[in-house]
């Protein structure tokens, strides 16, 4: 609903949404601004920040070489699968721009969580894939995840628009005992199930494969 020019303005969730998957996923503060040269300088800014990160079949290849050498250093490899909670309903309210403006700062918040040596991509629209190798045991990812759901706790203050989100995240762990070793395409596949089963229990939640969390 908006409440007049520069109050508070709140996203709810469309018909059909159950009410206890809407509540605060996507709250939204507007104090009223128009377009101008900076914003849209920013918006382009966007756009190429969003472009320089790896795509799926960049992160893919990465992850076949992350794989080859666990398997020589008996290393865990991990893959985690992010995904903006209700990432429709902001881009249908509030445009493209603005949209490519959060998933930019997103992308932002997320590197900043990341060791030496993990990459972060885009893998889809609203989706962000985290590769981490290197690691004696997937104890680090106990620390991640409730970091990933920290980094969303603060709004993201856009051109005009201060958002609120959450995001759903899936995890596939590739361990030094796996046998037969883990391919490429199981582990995404792995990730990218956990996350979408994350999604369909509830917003802002984290799935580990064959667990839950």
């Amino acid at each position: 609903r908006a409440k007049g020019q520069g109050r508070d303005r709140t996203i709810v969730a469309p018909p059909g949404l159950p009410r206890q998957q809407s509540g605060r996923r996507c709250v939204a503060v507007s104090p009223g601004s128009s377009d101008s040269a900076a914003t849209s300088i920013v918006r382009t800014g966007a756009r190429q920040e969003l472009a320089s990160l790896p795509n799926r079949d960049q992160f893919t290849q990465r992850l076949d070489r992350a794989l080859v050498t666990s398997r020589k250093s008996g290393w865990t490899t991990a893959v985690l699968c992010a995904e903006v909670d209700d990432f429709k309903l902001i881009n249908d309210t509030f445009g493209n721009d603005v949209a490519d403006e959060l998933l930019t700062a997103i992308g932002q918040r997320l590197s900043r969580l990341l060791r030496p040596g993990d990459t972060l991509a885009r893998t889809g629209r609203d989706e962000f894939a985290i590769l981490g190798e290197s690691a004696a045991d997937s104890s680090w990812l106990y620390t991640l995840v409730p970091r990933i759901d920290g980094a969303m706790t603060e709004a993201f203050v856009l051109s005009g628009v201060s958002i609120r989100t959450t995001m759903s995240v899936g995890i596939a762990v590739a361990d030094n005992y796996d046998s037969p070793a883990m391919s490429t395409d199981e582990l995404m596949r792995e990730a990218d199930d956990s996350r979408y089963h994350a999604r369909s229990a509830r917003r802002s939640a984290v799935r580990l494969a064959d667990s839950a969390t």
